[in-house]
């Protein structure tokens, strides 16, 4: 009888610390009586029998639930690069409506940036590239996307936006030409 008042207290202590552990009431555990030992080990056996082995702890839970949040769009610029020797490069662009992506390339005063879509589509309005390095290049006229004559070294950020209402994938073509000799 103490024993199985034993086990319902177990549960009914298991329950109000917040473990959705079901008891069977319906177990019963003999106790030899002869054997002083007999009422431990039943205890023992009785709360290890009713904490399941599968029940994911509040730190786990947590720690999944981390794992399935998106992560924020990653802002830093994407560094151009070209081949040895080629005075021009193309990235690849996926752009959902209103999206827009930074780049980042070097280049030399005197030396002269395009950037457009290596393609017939998308269009100017469309897609917009902008200069985001502001007094170090000269705007031009030689494309519809972005030219500029830069007046300094160093690197030069540059954003393509889509303003269209649909997705864009075009690949990109970023140009570097040394200016007038």
């Amino acid at each position: 009888m103490k024993t199985i008042l034993l086990i319902s207290s177990i549960g009914l202590f298991l329950a109000a610390c917040g473990n959705q552990t079901a008891v069977n009431s319906n177990a019963v555990t003999v106790v030899n009586s002869t054997n002083p030992n007999a009422a431990v080990n039943a205890k023992e056996n009785s709360a290890n029998a009713a904490t399941p082995a599968n029940t994911a702890s509040p730190a786990n839970t947590n720690k999944t639930a981390e794992t399935n949040t998106a992560k924020p769009a990653d802002n830093n610029p994407q560094r151009v690069s070209f081949s040895k020797g080629q005075s021009f490069t193309t990235e690849n662009l996926t752009l959902a409506p209103g999206a827009s992506k930074q780049f980042i390339v070097g280049a030399k005063k005197g030396q002269f940036l395009v950037v457009e879509p290596d393609s017939n589509n998308p269009t100017p309005d469309e897609l917009k590239v902008t200069l985001l390095t502001k007094g170090k290049a000269t705007i031009g006229d030689l494309s519809e996307f972005l030219s500029a004559t830069l007046n300094a070294d160093g690197d030069y950020v540059f954003e393509v936006k889509n303003v269209s209402k649909k997705e864009i994938k075009t690949p990109l073509r970023v140009q570097i030409d040394d200016g007038p000799q």
